[in-house]
């Protein structure tokens, strides 16, 4: 266990340095590393695909450089009808991918709602192990993987959210 405890810490500290690294900081800055916030839901409820497609494709940089490339081809010739269907499968796959991401937030929220339920009912077995352990029912080892089992529901539910909110920003990046 303690060998387990000091190899945490070492990955810890690396994981940390790394992280300073690639945010500007000096490897051995003590930055203040904070929790990340919950996953705001309601963000969700405000996405409209539709509207955020035609946005998405006013502010695409390439497909603004090849629309003006466009409006300089001269009518009829062979490349400017090459980029007519260049900008016609660029604002499809745009318009595609932000439904996909849209699409990619809805899971998220469901599997994350499902981890919640999950977690919830992990707290009602943990409660029936706790009574039982106290009661001398269940033996110490099976008390014990009750508490494993309720740490990964807790692990299950903290990836879900930060999956949500990883979603959340993509979608709106």
């Amino acid at each position: 266990a303690q060998s387990t405890f000091t190899q945490t810490q070492a990955t810890l500290e690396s994981l940390r340095q790394q992280l300073c690294m690639m945010t500007g900081w000096q490897y051995n800055d003590q930055p203040e590393i904070q929790d990340l916030p919950r996953a705001n839901q309601a963000r969700i409820d405000a996405m409209n695909p539709d509207a955020d497609s035609q946005a998405a494709l006013e502010n695409n940089l390439k497909l603004k450089y090849n629309r003006r490339a466009l409006s300089n081809m001269s009518d009829g010739s062979a490349d400017k009808k090459n980029m007519e269907r260049t900008i016609q499968n660029q604002e499809e796959t745009i318009r595609a991918n932000v439904r996909n991401l849209y699409n990619d937030a809805l899971q998220k929220r469901i599997a994350l709602q499902l981890a919640e339920a999950a977690l919830a009912a992990e707290n009602t077995s943990m409660n029936a192990a706790n009574t039982k352990y106290q009661l001398g029912m269940i033996s110490n080892l099976e008390y014990i993987q009750a508490q494993s089992s309720l740490l990964g529901k807790q692990i299950e539910l903290e990836t879900a959210d930060m999956n949500l909110q990883q979603a959340i920003e993509t979608y709106e990046w």
